[in-house]
């Protein structure tokens, strides 16, 4: 079975928490993460050798994720 192409949203520290766990997980491939704030999303992504993005969407259709992980603060759920 081939790992699931995974992504995440919100390069804060609930996202740290996160991407800790999908890069070392083996049924994971860790190949994004989205911020509105691209210079700190390109920063987090540097971390994980991932890419970074500032729009969801771009983020999912250009990396094919087929899972994504929403780590914005949780009045922020609603919009990614």
């Amino acid at each position: 079975m081939e790992p699931v192409r995974t992504a995440l949203v919100g390069c804060g520290k609930v996202g740290q928490l996160h991407a800790q766990a999908l890069s070392r997980l083996m049924e994971s491939k860790f190949v994004a993460v989205c911020d509105a704030q691209m210079d700190r999303a390109r920063r987090f992504a540097g971390e994980y050798g991932v890419t970074a993005f500032d729009s969801v969407s771009r983020m999912v259709s250009e990396t094919g994720a087929e899972a994504v992980m929403i780590c914005t603060p949780h009045p922020l759920h609603e919009q990614p």
